[in-house]
């Protein structure tokens, strides 16, 4: 009778890891250096040459600004608890099954990952997928998470400026039942329960106009 095999490092095979390490500065220096990259010239001395014209008061009609109030932002951050949430909870989505497709191709092309996950977590499921490449383990099917809780906050980026909504904590049920890693057409045990209760940090990256996870850690609640 076939016998699942429980992995030895099941430490590696906690996917997504349950406890990430500390964040790293990836991507720090070079987000800095694009956002410091706009300076406002100096501004001209004023004229003091007794002769010089007196501005009319057509002149001083036409500087008037233009209403912009309804236009998106440029770097497309959201502007409401609402939109955070859904495109967080998207983004989750899209995690799980670009992770799942990644690594069923053996860590071929890794570079999908970075477009869904920042770092700790790109570091960690990176460090992951190329284990299991390495390892000889194939993996098929996908991971799943269904949010029962959202909070949305706010965001400092690294050169200053305030997202009031550029943070989303779900904490949600991950199923792994159809995630199944196997070496040699026998399946093995993952280290963590196939249902259980994590909670997710999304971020909106403004150099990437996109939201990407961020932490994972286990919950102690039960799905």
């Amino acid at each position: 009778m076939f016998q699942p095999r429980t992995i030895s490092r099941t430490s590696r095979l906690r996917l997504p890891a349950g406890r990430a390490a500390a964040r790293t500065a990836v991507g720090v220096a070079a987000a800095a250096l694009l956002l410091a990259g706009c300076s406002s010239a100096p501004a001209s001395a004023p004229q003091t040459d007794a002769a010089s014209p007196t501005p009319t008061a057509t002149a001083e009609a036409s500087a008037a600004p233009e209403a912009t109030a309804t236009e998106a932002p440029a770097d497309g951050s959201p502007q409401s608890e609402a939109e955070a949430t859904a495109a967080a909870t998207a983004a989750i989505t899209d995690f799980y099954q670009t992770m799942s497709a990644v690594q069923a191709t053996g860590g071929a092309d890794l570079a999908p990952l970075s477009t869904v996950a920042t770092c700790p977590t790109l570091d960690t499921v990176t460090s992951d997928t190329t284990w299991l490449a390495d390892g000889g383990y194939t993996v098929s099917g996908a991971m799943t998470f269904s949010p029962s809780a959202v909070t949305v906050s706010a965001r400092t980026a690294d050169d200053g400026t305030v997202y009031p909504f550029g943070s989303v904590l779900a904490t949600g049920c991950q199923d792994s039942t159809d995630y199944v890693v196997s070496q040699g057409g026998s399946a093995i045990t993952l280290g963590v329960e196939p249902r259980t209760v994590f909670d997710l940090t999304v971020v909106f990256e403004p150099t990437a106009q996109a939201w990407l996870v961020e932490n994972i850690s286990e919950n102690t609640a039960s799905c």
